[in-house]
This record gives C-alpha cells, structure tokens and sequence, in this order.
C-alpha cells in the first residue's frame, strides 16, 4: 500500500483547488487526468502543464485548443475507462456529460483519487491520495 500525501493547499488555482508550485516548472510532479476535450479541459491543461504535471488527456473529440506540443502531454481520442484512473494523482472530469462526471467522480471516491467535476462543485474531492 502506497503512503498517504496530502497535496498542499496554497498558491495555484487548478478547477477549484490549490495547489503549492514552488518557484520552478515540475514541482507538482504528480500524472493528471483529463476527461473532456473541450474549453474547461483546455483552461485546466494550461495551468496544469505550467505547473509540471505530465497530463493524459482522454476524449472522442479532442478540441484544436488542446493540440499543443508538450512533452508531458498525451492526447488519446477515445472514450473514458475506469482502467484510465490508476497512476494519476488528480483527476478532472471536464465532459458535457454529468452522468459520466458523476461515475467518475464516483470512481475516484472509491479509489481514493482527487478529483474536480466540471458539472457539481460540490462534487469536488478533497480527500487524501495515495502516492
């Protein structure tokens, strides 16, 4: 079993929660998710990728704004998989979908992920992760 972290809360606004990234690009260290290809996805990428966190980004319509050239990036155009979720510290669920947001967000409960819901932000999670 991994050791619990809690992510510092200061400095960053990254979809509704804060995260601490020090002076220099990469302190965040930590794999993101991205569910949703559109402009909230592409709003929480660019402070994402500025912050260091090397980002997947899952969608069957990925929109242009997303398409930049980022070695911590990764783009697949495809639909979600639970199996998307192991390995990433913080999840976003960006999709138009709330029933899938909600599943996600569900998930991420269940497996102890952070996660952020484009729909409800009362389903934002802070709950501690495992790294």
């Amino acid at each position: 079993m991994g050791q619990r972290m809690n992510l510092p809360v200061t400095n960053h606004n990254l979809g509704g929660a804060r995260y601490n990234r020090g002076d220099q690009a990469g302190d965040f260290g930590g794999r993101v998710l991205i569910v949703g290809g559109g402009t909230v996805a592409a709003r929480k990428l660019a402070e994402l990728l500025r912050c260091g966190a090397a980002v997947t980004v899952v969608a069957p319509e990925i929109s242009a704004l997303l398409d930049r050239p980022a070695s911590a990036l990764k783009l697949e155009k495809r639909e979600f998989r639970e199996l998307d979720l192991p390995g990433n510290t913080l999840v976003f669920a960006c999709t138009d979908d709330s029933r899938l947001n909600a599943r996600i967000a569900e998930l991420c409960r269940t497996k102890d992920r952070l996660s952020s819901v484009k729909s409800n932000r009362l389903m934002f999670s802070t709950t501690s992760i495992r790294v």
